[in-house]
């Protein structure tokens, strides 16, 4: 071989080793990126989880009660018989179904926000409301468009993932469409007997579409004085309670309507310390946020 074949072939040679130096040094560079951007990815998901709560805890911070409430619903022996659910301007209705009650208040308290108050934020009114109601207590979710938790007043968090929340409006709204009576119905089950729901009756005592919820407890004098039943039917805009002397047990409550609105009638045994065994009927009504007890034929 001559002298100008060899040396071609040296330069060859040259050029093959460089060529696959450049590869080599591009594929780590190409390979530190992607280890780079993992990294980065997985220490940005990180401080994601870091910088948020789930609801239970950012809404335990706020509640007294919240973790005894929680406990109840989460093991399934404390349910609350009603959950009101409200969408602006799409759907207004309650949710009686404990399955649905549960498992709706698990899905909520798992849905993250940020652990951080949010500052500047919409001041409108809550477009979505899930409210948790136990007869004796009532513990509210508000949102905001479904990305902001308004827990108490000004206090708001952000939600981190919006399509959680979306996902329960949308099935809460598709379900009470279907299912429950539209507009301000009052009438709507009149002639119906109420059944006991955990020591309370729930009817549209004022006719504005919602129901509220009447407890009727019986109380016993002793010492040969009449006993009573003390009658409380309380909602969102009141509170009232009245006493019915002589009323020892509860026989049947029934919902009625009439040209002045909503109202239930009360069968039940009347009578004194010694006999009470008589049977006896009366209207219950709320007017003007007080309630009203009128006397009827059996």
């Amino acid at each position: 071989m001559n002298k100008k074949a060899i040396f071609v072939c040296a330069l060859t040679a040259v050029a093959i080793c460089v060529c696959g130096l450049v590869a080599c040094g591009q594929q780590a560079t190409s390979s530190g990126s992607e280890d780079s951007s993992s990294t980065a990815s997985s220490q940005s998901s990180s401080m994601d989880l870091a910088s948020t709560q789930t609801l239970a805890e950012c809404m335990g911070a706020y509640y007294a009660s919240f973790h005894e409430f929680d406990e109840g619903i989460q093991s399934g022996k404390s349910v609350p018989p009603t959950m009101r659910f409200r969408a602006k301007g799409d759907v207004d209705g309650e949710v009686h179904d404990q399955d649905m009650i549960q498992r709706v208040w698990k899905k909520l308290c798992e849905i993250r926000v940020s652990k951080k108050k949010v500052e500047n934020h919409p001041n409108d009114d809550p477009t979505t409301t899930f409210d948790f109601d136990s007869g004796s207590e009532s513990i509210p979710f508000y949102f905001c468009n479904t990305s902001f938790i308004h827990v108490v007043g000004n206090e708001v968090y952000e939600v981190q993932d919006t399509s959680e929340v979306l996902a329960l409006v949308e099935e809460l709204s598709s379900t009470l469409k279907s299912s429950e009576p539209k507009g301000n119905d009052s009438s709507a089950g009149a002639g119906n007997e109420l059944k006991e729901e955990k020591g309370a009756y729930f009817w549209d005592a004022d006719g504005d579409g919602s129901k509220e919820h009447m407890w009727i407890d019986f109380n016993n004098n002793g010492d040969e004085a009449p006993s009573g039943m003390q009658i409380r039917i309380f909602g969102s805009s009141f509170d009232t309670s009245a006493y019915l002397d002589g009323a020892y047990a509860i026989n049947s409550v029934k919902l009625e309507k009439d040209e002045r609105g909503p109202y239930v009638t009360l069968d039940y045994d009347q009578g004194d310390y010694y006999s009470h065994d008589h049977a006896a009927r009366c209207a219950i009504r709320v007017v003007d946020g007080k309630i009203e007890i009128k006397e009827l034929q059996v």
